[in-house]
């Protein structure tokens, strides 16, 4: 999977780093977009490693232009999103003692991002705040997942993104919590005590479907 996804990152790096300047979205512009993505998720402090957990999210962003700044606008951006994101450990039948498990975190996102427009292409900072709907392990190595884990987390964001058509985008963001996941810091089985978080890298695009293009 690590592999893949320096695939991945590779293309599109060109994209990110190759492009001229003038105004995408000006002071005091209303625009909104339509935003899917695959997740590529792991949780650093379980027993596994590696991005080996799929997920997604699909929701929508509605922003307004702030003003220009160097070269670009700056622009506010918020929204809604479902999510699921998790880790996973496979079976591995060299090593049976290591029983697999399948986290699944179903959330509902509400982003926070200030975006600076660069022509086609855009870097984004801001956060996350996600509420968890449901948390269970599909392996069933773990009992009552959920009610280990908070239900508010904060994830810091950043990333970027390119413009392929008057109205499509392409994004990469990286997502990180700020604060553990779990409740209590003891160990158990997979856990680990010194706090657990979700590390998510997100592939995706947006349509959008108001203000200037």
């Amino acid at each position: 999977m690590r592999s893949i996804l320096k695939k991945i990152i590779c293309l599109l790096f060109p994209f990110f780093c190759f492009s001229s300047a003038f105004s995408q979205h000006t002071k005091g512009e209303f625009f909104g977009y339509l935003v899917t993505a695959a997740n590529f998720c792991q949780i650093d402090g379980d027993a596994a490693s590696g991005y080996n957990k799929f997920g997604f999210t699909a929701g929508y962003m509605v922003g307004q232009g702030l003003g220009a700044m160097k070269k670009g606008d700056i622009a506010y951006e918020t929204g809604a999103a479902f999510s699921i994101r998790g880790s996973r450990r496979p079976f591995d039948p060299e090593n049976p003692g290591n029983a697999s498990f399948h986290l699944i975190y179903q959330m509902v996102d509400i982003p926070v991002f200030i975006h600076w427009y660069l022509d086609k292409f855009s870097v984004s900072a801001g956060m996350r705040t996600t509420y968890l709907i449901k948390a269970e392990d599909r392996d069933s190595y773990i009992l009552n997942l959920q009610k280990d884990m908070r239900k508010v987390n904060i994830l810091g964001c950043v990333g970027g993104d390119y413009q392929l058509a008057d109205d499509w985008r392409i994004f990469l963001e990286m997502q990180y919590s700020i604060n553990s996941i779990r409740i209590a810091n003891n160990n158990t089985n997979i856990f680990y005590n010194t706090g657990v978080f979700h590390n998510v890298i997100s592939l995706g695009t947006k349509w959008q479907i108001t203000g200037n293009k």
